[in-house]
């Protein structure tokens, strides 16, 4: 530890004998790691975070996938919803679900509002609680009995100004009274959309033609100990005995399972990855020209390496020492860049598409930090290796030989400078 804390002492002071090429190193170094923290930032919040449920792996969403007429993804007919909720056994919980906007009267205005209409059973499937309040019953997704509303945390607070005695009372959504059960907790998220209210879904559609239309989200939690290959699996041997079944148009549909994580990102995961390899290769041009720059500050100290190396210094100690300024370089740019980061976040999610989900998680976190960390000491070991290496195998006797006739060169030219003397004459006796 007692040479790591010398290595690092002198690492610093040499960089402070040269404070042009540290400056401009750590300048250089700041721009490529700090791109690097802020798009990271957004990867690791879109990408990388698991949903905020209890085992989100096992919520998926199911989709019909009709290759006669070319669909891979469709929403589900209300008639088929019930089947599969019949007929499966890998499933814990199956919801249908749709969006839409709400007419909010009797308020000082009448205005929009985006809604979830749900099957009674969607907020067991996550496994959220409301902070206050309840969420749906069993029954309340029949009819007469779905004029129930859970709020969003963010409604609640914007439009109520969240008064907590609101429970209970009742708000007119479409012209219809509903009364307000439950408050959703401030980080509640469920895909891009942020929802102002959540309403039961009724299944029991009189018309019959309603009952066929194509308009269900199926969301679903597989059973512990079902993969989603297992549910698959069974889903497609559903899928061909309602085909036997019905007309002959849904001969050949399967049903599209994925986890719902995985097709929230869908669209943007892409874009995303494609973004944090651009900016990686602008960190590792920064890398070229930071080793550049460090390669012909090493050339200049070759009598200096040569010098300790006749004193005894291995060259793992010679490598050793030149990586530790190398790391303490780009530290001080990975403290710099991290900085730029967190000045940039806010212009990085406003030029984000909004419809880019889970926006509200970017942010620099412990995780962001770790990456800055793990970049900076990545960065300073790869531009600083080949400069390490290459001065380090230099020929410590000629380094020598060269400095030495260096200096006597110098001698031989002071001497010669010198104004010549007339001989002295020796005195006569």
């Amino acid at each position: 530890m007692t040479g790591v804390m010398k290595d690092l002492l002198y690492g610093c002071r040499m960089l402070g004998a040269n404070r042009g090429v540290s400056v401009v190193a750590i300048l250089a170094l700041a721009l490529g790691i700090g791109a690097n923290s802020a798009i990271f930032s957004v990867v690791n919040a879109v990408l990388l975070l698991p949903l905020p449920y209890p085992h989100p792996n096992d919520v998926v969403i199911l989709r019909e996938s009709r290759p006669k007429v070319g669909i891979d993804q469709a929403r589900v007919a209300t008639n088929e919803f019930v089947e599969w909720r019949r007929q499966s056994q890998s499933f814990s919980h199956l919801c249908g679900l749709w969006n839409e906007n709400f007419s909010l009267t009797g308020v000082d205005e009448p205005q929009r509002v985006a809604a979830l209409r749900a099957s009674a059973n969607f907020f067991d499937l996550l496994g959220i609680s409301p902070a206050l309040g309840r969420g749906f019953t069993e029954g309340e997704d029949q009819p007469g009995r779905e004029f129930v509303v859970v709020l969003g945390h963010g409604f609640w607070q914007s439009h109520f100004g969240g008064d907590p005695s609101l429970l209970g009372q009742t708000i007119t959504l479409n012209g219809l009274r509903h009364t307000i059960i439950g408050i959703l907790p401030p980080d509640f998220e469920f895909t891009s959309i942020d929802f102002d209210v959540f309403v039961p879904l009724s299944l029991l559609a009189a018309d019959s033609d309603a009952r066929r239309s194509h308009r269900l989200e199926i969301l679903g939690r597989l059973r512990p100990g079902r993969s989603l290959d297992q549910a698959q699996a069974e889903m497609d041997l559903i899928a061909n005995r309602l085909g036997q079944q019905q007309t002959e148009s849904y001969a050949g549909h399967r049903v599209y399972l994925a986890p719902l994580h995985d097709e929230m990102v869908r669209e943007v995961r892409p874009k995303l990855l494609v973004l944090l390899a651009g900016v990686g290769f602008v960190l590792l041009i920064a890398c070229a020209n930071v080793a550049n720059l460090l390669l012909s500050r090493a050339t200049a100290r070759t009598r200096e390496i040569a010098v300790r190396a006749a004193l005894g210094a291995g060259r793992g100690r010679l490598i050793r020492q030149l990586l530790t300024e190398s790391i303490v370089l780009s530290v001080a740019g990975g403290l710099l860049g991290f900085a730029l980061a967190a000045a940039s976040i806010q212009a990085l999610i406003a030029w984000t598409p909004e419809d880019t989900p889970r926006l509200n998680l970017v942010g620099l976190n412990w995780n962001v930090l770790a990456f800055t960390l793990a970049v900076s000491l990545g960065t300073g070991i790869l531009f600083g290796l080949a400069p390490a290496l290459r001065v380090s195998s230099s020929n410590v006797i000629g380094a020598l030989r060269e400095g030495g006739r260096g200096a006597t060169a110098g001698a031989t030219a002071r001497e010669s400078a010198r104004p010549s003397q007339p001989p002295r004459c020796p005195r006569a006796p």
